[in-house]
C-alpha cells in the first residue's frame, strides 16, 4: 500500500455506512443497493450529455471509458464506487475491455485517469500497491461522486424501510438521483423529507430548462 492510504480509509468508511444503513433498515445490504437502486445512479452519472456538459468529456471514446469505469465501480451492491485493480493499469484496461494491442488506447486510458484525478473536486482517486523495481502499481480506483450517491440511496432507502416519519419513498429516491446527478451536485441529506424533496425536484427542473 502506498504512503497515502486515505483511499482505503474511504472504502472502509463506505462499507461501515452501508452496514449501518442495513441495520437501521432491518434488511440486508443487497436489499439497499440491488440493481434497481444502482441503475438510475449509474445511468445518470454516465449519460453522454452529462459526461459532456458536466464533466467536460467531449469525445465519445472518453465517455465510453468513463461509462465502463463507473460500471465496474458499481457492478454489485458492495462495490460502492470502488474497484480493486488486479494487474495494475493494464489489468484495469483489460477489465474495461480496452484493446491492449493498441498502445494509444492504453496510453489514453492512463491520460484520462490522470486528468480525472487532478480535477477539483476529483472525479477519480487512485490507490497504489507496493512499489516494485519500476513503480507502484495501480491497486484501487475510487469514484467519489458515485460513492456519495450510492450511499445516499442506501441510507434513504433504509429510512423508508424503517418507516421513518416523512421519509421519501423509493420512487422519489430514484427521481432525486436522476434529476440532481445531471447537475453535477453531491447528494442532499439522506434524511430528506418529502416536502424538501419536492422542492429540490422543482428547482432541478427549472435549472434543466
Amino acid at each position: 500500500m502506498d504512503k497515502t492510504p486515505e483511499i482505503w480509509a474511504y472504502r472502509k468508511d463506505a462499507k461501515w455506512r452501508l452496514d449501518r444503513a442495513a441495520k437501521h433498515g432491518g434488511c440486508g445490504r443487497s436489499d439497499l443497493l440491488g440493481s434497481g437502486a444502482r441503475s438510475p445512479i449509474i445511468k445518470s452519472l454516465t449519460a453522454p450529455d452529462v459526461a459532456r456538459n458536466v464533466f467536460g468529456m467531449r469525445q465519445a471514446s472518453m465517455q465510453n471509458r468513463w461509462r465502463a469505469l463507473v460500471g465496474l465501480a458499481a457492478d454489485n451492491p458492495y462495490a460502492l464506487g470502488f474497484r480493486n485493480v488486479d494487474g495494475g493499469l493494464r489489468g484495469l484496461a483489460d477489465d474495461m475491455g480496452t484493446c491492449l494491442d493498441a498502445d494509444s488506447s492504453f496510453t489514453t486510458l492512463s491520460r484520462n485517469l490522470n486528468e480525472w484525478s487532478t480535477r477539483q473536486p476529483p472525479l477519480v482517486l487512485m490507490g497504489y500497491g507496493k512499489r516494485t523495481r519500476a513503480r507502484a502499481p495501480l491497486a484501487l480506483i475510487h469514484i467519489p461522486l458515485l460513492t456519495q450517491w450510492l450511499l445516499w440511496a442506501a441510507e434513504a432507502r433504509a429510512n423508508w424501510l424503517a418507516i421513518r416519519s416523512k421519509a421519501i419513498d423509493l420512487n422519489t429516491i430514484s427521481k432525486v438521483a436522476c434529476r440532481l446527478i445531471p447537475l453535477g451536485t453531491p447528494p442532499p441529506s439522506s434524511k430528506l423529507e418529502r416536502s424538501e424533496a419536492n422542492r429540490l425536484l422543482r428547482n432541478a427542473d427549472r435549472r434543466a430548462r
